[in-house]
């Protein structure tokens, strides 16, 4: 379909979905005896835009749903630890946990898209209605909503179940300065303009019913904190309530209120990542500090109640540091500092700390002292090369902008509550690229040169691919599954009357993940010493892939013994250099749907274990289904020359070239984070790296002993964290072939 189809088309079109008027009503009160206030609100208006249905659907939600008990924070609302049991479609706060099969909603708003059905098909909606069998009037309304709404959607987005989590960094700073009464300002001023075309006014009539959803929710709150006794906390009830009564719809006057405010957006947005806490914080942080209206100790206080918080609902990305746009001074401060203190030995939040040119040494030892805790924490981000390379890649950033470079989810990038970024939108899995094409490229090439010119060919056909589908993707997106909160809460939305899915960002790009980079360097370099240097045949290589190395052990022994990528080998890097070289390239070249660019990045979170059970074995030695490289440094356990070495392959390719992100990872002994004379080294080695143009880089330093003893005895080791892809994860969470690779890391002292 057409980008001008798309952008005259569904905006204000009604959404016929079928059903009688008659039955209408009594959907809704079915659908609301069983929890589905989102599914009621959205069908509750015949023949209404599709705008205004999300919009009524999160009203209706904010109106009905259970709300979390106040536990006695000064941070309101604060949801209990997220269960393992919950169900996968289920969001972070507008889907709450519910015992209750009956009450646990189906359809609810979440950030991420689709809604769940994409992923799990009828299954959601078959357990329900199990749940409600004696209840023939509510299955009858679970059925036909699915039948009639939900199935239709995606039959008329034209079969795609729209992917992406479309990690967001909304404006909070704009909450915390204008209240919501300054958005619900700024869209009457919209209105009132005579030359408003009328999508635009359906979607700015729809943003107000938003705004009363959040006023709705912030009124419930109240109640609930009123209606809770805790005599031990009556001061935090009275300060809290007093504090509700400004925050989120008025302006903030305090580092509490600024607090309140974000946390409040924090949980209205279903919970992502938070943005640069450091610069949007300060002026209250100062101006209560230097009036002694607070301590530092209540200042850690808040930030700890609100790292719980992240940690509870899983959620994701903070950065902190960095410079100012658009002189570009140094924006590292004393809360810059607080921040790394608050969080030692957490899990979250997934905290990037964007170390400036010329970081002052205070920097680089509160990191390392960070580090030293083992939870992987802060990862280190290359601030002056992040800018050059945004400037470089055509996304059209304002001077200012782009010093609010942040990351959503794992490491993503984006911009600061200005910014669609689709997140991840894609995946090309190189590995399973050279995998399906090697035999016929074996069989048609006569020398290696010839091999991989062929491959690459193949590989920037999948590229093509790839874009071309999230393409497709986002303007489903666009046209069926429209993000209201993030409309409300991005700039320039609500002043460009554009929904956030349909062009309404300021910025638009895709971030698209690499899969299996290392492995398939690694093979091209096994295909060349040894099948195009003549010592086996294609044959033999291939029969041996067939059957796993089974009766080709000597053939294994031997690909162990050659070069592998992180050792500083010449020549395998400059395969890499090629292969990489080639695939950014050919990312650059496309433009996708809302005019977006394609960055490339290589961010594994724990998925590069599941995503090589489905290669078989491959010519670099790894063995059927054995796990992926993690992100884009060395095979795990290849990096065998120390670090130099392994720093030095890495950037034998330009990392500007991939600005959404290539995570490396790298461990080392602890006493590198602890000793003066070793810090002293290891910084020496990470500047040098960032000279060389490395962007990022991220540091374990849990000890062989602990890991395998984690993995014997788990029960000894409950709070064990470790750095895995692009986050932080408890190590008994993760699986038991991810609990390997880790092991598996080479140490560097």
């Amino acid at each position: 379909m057409s980008r001008e189809i798309c952008q005259t088309y569904w905006p204000w079109m009604p959404f016929d979905d079928g059903i009688a008027a008659d039955r209408r009503s009594a959907m809704v009160s079915s659908l609301n005896e069983v929890s589905e206030f989102y599914s009621a609100g959205f069908i509750e208006e015949a023949d209404a835009p599709l705008y205004r249905r999300y919009a009524l659907a999160l009203l209706r939600c904010a109106e009905r749903m259970p709300l979390p008990a106040w536990e006695g924070t000064w941070l309101y609302p604060a949801t209990p630890p997220w269960r393992g049991d919950v169900p996968e479609y289920a969001g972070r706060f507008w889907n709450w946990q519910a015992s209750d099969k009956r009450r646990q909603p189906v359809c609810c708003y979440q950030y991420f898209i689709p809604l769940f059905f994409g992923f799990l098909g009828r299954a959601p909606l078959d357990e329900k209605v199990a749940a409600c069998g004696s209840a023939p009037e509510q299955v009858e309304a679970l059925t036909v909503f699915w039948e009639r709404v939900w199935a239709k959607l995606t039959a008329l987005a034209g079969g795609w179940a729209p992917g992406g989590w479309t990690h967001c960094t909304v404006n909070h700073e704009r909450v915390m300065q204008e209240g919501f009464e300054g958005h619900r300002r700024r869209i009457e001023r919209q209105l009132a303009d005579p030359s408003l075309e009328e999508s635009q006014r359906v979607l700015e009539e729809s943003l107000l019913v938003v705004l009363d959803a959040a006023e709705v929710l912030r009124n419930r709150m109240i109640a609930q904190v009123e209606q809770t006794d805790l005599p031990d906390r009556l001061d935090v009830k009275l300060k809290l309530i007093e504090a509700l009564n400004e925050v989120p719809l008025r302006p903030a006057r305090s580092f509490y209120e600024a607090m309140l405010s974000l946390s409040f957006t924090f949980y209205f947005e279903d919970c992502d990542s938070p943005g640069r806490m450091d610069q949007y914080l300060l002026d209250f942080y100062r101006h209560d500090r230097e009036a002694g209206l607070i301590d530092e100790e209540f200042a850690k206080e808040l930030l700890g109640e609100f790292w719980t918080s992240m940690d509870r609902v899983g959620a994701w990305n903070v950065a902190i540091g960095g410079t100012r746009g658009p002189e570009g001074d140094s924006a590292v401060n004393e809360l810059t500092y607080l921040i790394l203190e608050t969080v030692k030995h957490r899990r979250r939040p997934n905290l990037a700390l964007r170390m400036p040119s010329g970081a002052e040494d205070r920097l680089w030892n509160a990191a390392f002292e960070v580090i030293a805790t083992g939870n992987g924490m802060p990862p280190l981000y290359n601030n002056a090369a992040y800018l050059e390379a945004l400037r470089n890649y055509g996304l059209g950033l304002s001077e200012k902008d782009v010093h609010d470079v942040c990351f959503g989810g794992c490491t993503e990038t984006m911009i600061q509550g200005c910014s669609n970024v689709g997140s991840l939108a894609g995946l090309l899995h190189m590995l399973g690229n050279l995998e399906r094409n090697l035999p016929g490229r074996l069989a048609g090439s006569a020398s290696f040169e010839e091999f991989l010119d062929g491959w690459l060919v193949d590989l920037g056909e999948e590229i093509g691919g790839v874009c071309a589908s999230i393409s497709e993707d986002s303007e489903a997106k666009a046209r069926f599954f429209p993000q209201m909160i993030r409309t409300l809460l991005v700039d320039d939305c609500i002043d460009r009357g554009r929904e956030f899915c349909h062009g309404g960002a300021r910025y638009n790009w895709e971030v698209v993940g690499l899969e299996g980079f290392a492995n398939v360097i690694d093979s091209l370099f096994s295909l060349r010493e040894l099948v195009f240097g003549g010592e086996v045949s294609a044959a033999t290589m291939l029969a041996a892939l067939e059957a796993d190395f089974a009766g080709h052990e000597g053939l294994l022994a031997r690909i162990g013994k050659l070069p592998k990528y992180g050792q500083g080998d010449a020549e395998v890097d400059r395969i890499a250099a090629r292969v990489a070289e080639f695939t950014f390239g050919q990312f650059a070249r496309y433009t996708g749907f809302r005019g977006t660019k394609f960055l490339a990045s290589c961010l594994m979170f724990t998925t590069y274990a599941d995503r090589g059970k489905i290669c078989g074995a491959t010519p670099d030695g790894r063995r059927a289904g054995q796990p992926l490289a993690d992100s884009f440094g060395a095979y795990q356990g290849r990096d065998t020359k120390g670090p130099t070495a392994l720093l030095n392959s890495v950037t034998s390719y330009p990392h500007q070239a991939a600005p959404g992100t290539l995570v490396i990872n790298i461990r080392f002994t602890r006493d590198t984070l602890t000793e003066p004379s070793l810090c002293g080294k290891l910084r020496s080695l990470l500047e040098t790296y960032f000279a060389r143009g490395g962007m990022q880089i991220q540091i374990n330093v849990v000890d062989q002993a602990t890991i395998r003893d984690a993995i014997e005895h788990p029960e000894r080791h409950e709070n064990l964290i470790i750095r895995a892809g692009g986050f932080s994860a408890y190590f008994n969470e993760l699986s038991e072939a991810l609990k390997q690779t880790i092991l598996e890391r080479s140490v560097h002292a």
